[in-house]
């Protein structure tokens, strides 16, 4: 088969030889390639540089923004993706292909699978995330979370008062298909499985002391499953914040601000990939 492969070097994980090695990899499993490096070069200019003309797919080995943006070109392209995990968090490889996702076994395995599948993602403006949005106070705590995974626990705590994750005044407005509500914070999640819809977890706790345990749950576990959590199942929400004010979000883990209002929206068959799952 033949590939377009896109190395990022600048991501988290990646060597500065990646190039090198992905070429002897692909290479010793039999396939044509060519190697498109981003270092040194802007993400959009690497795309126009490449011939997609014969190739059977486009590997990518970078990060989680590396991977969403070439994910949300391939679709219009119509061509399937190979995301390698090469980033810090690599919630997308981690989406695709499982939690045990080294890059070499990755490519070996979708490769020898050669089966692709439909990857749902969500529509916010012109933008596409595949695995989930974070909305709100408590999209902040990623910062504390990755100080605690270090070992820093005087960072993480530091970081969680320094900003203003422990306020309770509620700031979206929330529009589903049937109903509405307040929140403080939203997390909004691509399914893994057949649910046709996305899975809100959305949170507006009555007091400080409430606040204040969700967050210590968020710090240490998974804060769409800590306790004050409500989950829904919407394939359309509009959001406002009620100052009206840009909200802090994450996108697949990228750091953004959105302007309000803003509409998310439920795509199941947001782009093509090529999975080591089997």
């Amino acid at each position: 088969m033949k590939f377009s492969v896109i190395v990022n070097t600048r991501s988290g994980s990646v060597p500065g030889n990646g190039d090198v090695l992905i070429s002897e990899e692909l290479t010793g499993l039999g396939h044509e390639f060519d190697i498109y490096s981003v270092e040194g070069a802007d993400l959009e200019d690497v795309w126009k540089q490449q011939d997609l003309t014969g190739c059977d797919g486009i590997i990518v080995w970078g990060g989680d923004g590396t991977i969403s943006f070439v994910l949300s070109h391939a679709c219009r392209a119509d061509i399937p993706v190979l995301p390698l995990p090469g980033g810090t968090m690599n919630l997308l490889p981690k989406h695709i292909h499982g939690n045990d996702c080294e890059w070499r076994d990755c490519l070996s395995n979708a490769l020898e699978n050669r089966q692709t599948k439909p990857l749902a993602g969500m529509q916010i403006g012109d933008q596409m995330c595949y695995v989930g949005v974070l909305i709100g106070r408590l999209t902040r705590l990623a910062h504390s979370r990755e100080h605690l995974r270090a070992g820093a626990v005087g960072s993480a705590v530091e970081t969680l008062v320094g900003n203003d994750v422990l306020n309770l005044k509620t700031r979206l407005e929330v529009q589903g298909e049937d109903e509405n509500w307040d929140a403080t914070a939203l997390g909004i999640f691509v399914p893994e499985d057949d649910t046709p819809g996305l899975d809100i977890a959305s949170i507006d706790p009555d007091n400080l002391a409430q606040l204040v345990e969700m967050s210590v749950e968020s710090l240490i576990g998974n804060w769409k499953t800590a306790n004050g959590v409500e989950h829904r199942t919407v394939r359309e929400i509009d959001i406002t914040t009620k100052d009206n004010k840009p909200v802090s979000v994450t996108l697949d883990g990228e750091p953004r601000e959105l302007k309000s209002p803003f509409s998310i929206a439920f795509c199941p068959e947001a782009a093509t990939v090529w999975s080591a799952r089997s």
